[in-house]
């Protein structure tokens, strides 16, 4: 009877220890994978940081640490007179959306005359005349703002795409109503504005005020601008460079401890984001626009990796940055043969049948298309469409 006792407890035991196995055997393997995994990821985290620095630098160094220049406070001081307060949270009230829309819908216009401002943008425009016109003053005459900066923030976001949106609408009003040379000045106020706000280090910031910018090529393609001048201004500064050190910047700072497991999870989110930023920084705009499918099961694949699964998140939000900055550029390319075209139409009286090298883009994928219809039309083009930027149209025709 004993001995029954003991093998069926035995039998018991065993049942119980396959059970068990069958029940908890893939997790405590997968916890062995994990852990054996975290060892060797964790050995190559001084490899990684090495390789990252190798291909990108320290991309924190090179900012500046400075302090509001005279400009920038008097800029503050003026802007509650033009409706913008540059201290403490900017309200979005009814006529700034107006404003808003009232720019963006403009910008969206391949060609034809400026309309006139919805009423209530005309009577915010009229109210703060003479704010926005000091503001303008300060803009075109003093030296360009510089905001207080450092490794994390630099001007004040909302209120600087507020004021600029504000200066645009001011430029159309003044250009429905015929007073071209004001609408060219206070396009440029608006311009010098976002520009002095260009090198945010941050992806909001930076993907802020690519779309000011983007606003203001579009409008400028319309305004009656010189376009001498305005051809030099377009052409000062690369938008992907700025968006590329900010994205750098923002993997840069990500911390993850000096736990094994930090460790680990740093190693395999610098890999990952190192081959990421170097594909989308030399791909075409062409292949970067058909929209990305990312692996999910690759977070996975090796044994679980916080750092692996924060860049998966995080790279289609990268890669959208990236196309916003791809955007700008191509966005200034237009602008920038519109004007060509149009002071070749000054010398010659008509349209150009061609114009000398407007065809390559910095952007690599496409090209540019100049036409002139036989009625004497104008359009430029890019060589195809691009489903996947949110810009202004990528196409001028003129109407005259």
């Amino acid at each position: 009877m004993k001995r029954a006792a003991i093998v069926v407890l035995g039998l018991a035991m065993a049942g119980a220890a396959v059970w068990g196995l069958a029940t908890y055997g893939p997790y405590g393997r997968w916890y062995i994978r994990v852990r054996w995994r975290a060892i060797e990821a964790s050995r190559r985290e001084p490899a990684a940081l090495a390789e990252w620095r190798r291909e990108f630098g320290d991309p924190s160094a090179a900012l500046p640490t400075r302090d509001d220049n005279a400009t920038a406070e008097r800029l503050a001081a003026l802007a509650p007179d033009a409706g913008v307060s540059f201290t403490g949270q900017v309200e979005w009230t009814e006529p700034e959306q107006a404003i808003s829309n009232y720019v963006t819908a403009e910008s969206m216009k391949t060609g034809g005359p400026v309309g006139g401002p919805p009423d209530i943008v005309r009577a915010y425009l009229d109210a703060h005349q003479r704010g926005i016109g000091a503001v303008v003053v300060l803009l075109t005459r003093s030296d360009p703002p510089a905001w207080k900066t450092d490794q994390w923030k630099s001007a004040p976001l909302f209120a600087v795409k507020a004021l600029s949106n504000v200066l645009a609408a001011e430029a159309l009003a003044q250009s429905s109503d015929g007073h071209g040379a004001d609408a060219d000045r206070t396009l440029l106020a608006s311009w010098q504005l976002n520009a002095s706000a260009r090198d945010d280090p941050g992806i909001v910031g930076q993907t802020l005020f690519d779309a000011v910018a983007m606003i203001q090529a579009s409008l400028a393609r319309r305004l009656p601008i010189d376009p001498v001048a305005w051809r030099v201004r377009l052409g000062e500064h690369d938008y992907r460079a700025s968006m590329l050190q900010a994205l750098l910047i923002d993997a840069s700072r990500k911390r993850w401890g000096t736990s094994q497991m930090g460790r680990a999870a740093h190693a395999d989110y610098l890999d990952l984001m190192r081959a990421f930023l170097v594909q989308v920084r030399s791909q075409s705009v062409t292949a970067l626009s058909t929209p990305l499918e990312f692996e999910d099961a690759e977070a996975m694949r090796d044994g679980w990796s916080a750092g692996t699964t924060v860049a998966m998140i995080g790279r289609s939000g990268l890669y959208r940055a990236w196309l916003t900055a791809d955007d700008v550029m191509l966005q200034l390319e237009l602008t920038d043969r519109v004007l060509r075209a149009r002071e070749l139409k000054a010398q010659l009286g008509r349209w150009p049948s061609a114009i000398p090298a407007i065809e390559p883009s910095r952007v690599g994928g496409v090209h540019w298309v100049y036409r002139v219809s036989a009625d004497g039309r104008m359009s430029i083009a890019l060589s195809q469409p691009l489903p996947a930027m949110s810009g202004p149209p990528l196409r001028f025709e003129s109407q005259e």
